[in-house]
């Protein structure tokens, strides 16, 4: 079977898996769907994990720059009100 529309179109990115089969021979696509959804499985928690992971990473790196903004600014505001005292 030939895959048109949305699905050819990302067939030829390589964006998903692609799983040729006979309408007339359901009982072969249920072999073949056996064999490759534990992998399908991974490949999505594998998928969630690293979505989660970069998330993190990005909420430190902003934390970061925030804590580090307040360190400046406080410096900034500690000189000028330090420097006219005394």
């Amino acid at each position: 079977m030939h895959l048109g529309g949305l699905p050819g179109y990302l067939a030829g990115l390589r964006q998903v898996p692609v799983v040729e089969f006979d309408p007339f021979n359901l009982e072969e696509l249920r072999v073949k769907l056996s064999a490759i959804m534990p992998q399908f499985r991974e490949w999505i928690e594998n998928k969630r994990s690293q979505e989660f992971f970069e998330a993190l990473a990005k909420l430190a790196v902003a934390g970061l720059a925030a804590l580090g903004g307040l360190v400046v600014l406080s410096g900034i505001v500690g000189s000028i009100f330090g420097s006219s005292k005394r």
